[in-house]
């Protein structure tokens, strides 16, 4: 009898995202954006994550999306599948 290997499907959401950096060799201060990963379970729990932490610039609004396309499109987000 065959094994059958259990795999689970995970989803991986990439932003990108601003830091802070310092250059003691004369710049100082600066900022540059880096890539952020994050995985989850299911799309409904990204959903979640998204509506309740994603603000816009002014930090005083949020988006009242209801899909993770609209997230995706409007803040170049990227959506990835990754199977263990």
């Amino acid at each position: 009898m065959a094994n059958k290997i259990k795999t689970k499907l995970k989803y991986v959401l990439k932003s990108y995202v601003d830091k802070e950096g310092f250059d003691v060799n004369g710049i100082g201060d600066y900022t540059y954006v880096e890539e952020q990963y994050q995985s989850f379970d299911s799309k409904e729990e990204i959903l979640l994550y998204l509506q309740k932490n994603i603000w816009y610039e002014n930090r005083e609004t949020k988006p009242n999306f209801k899909t993770l396309k609209e997230y995706c499109d409007m803040f170049d987000f990227e959506l990835y599948e990754r199977i263990e």
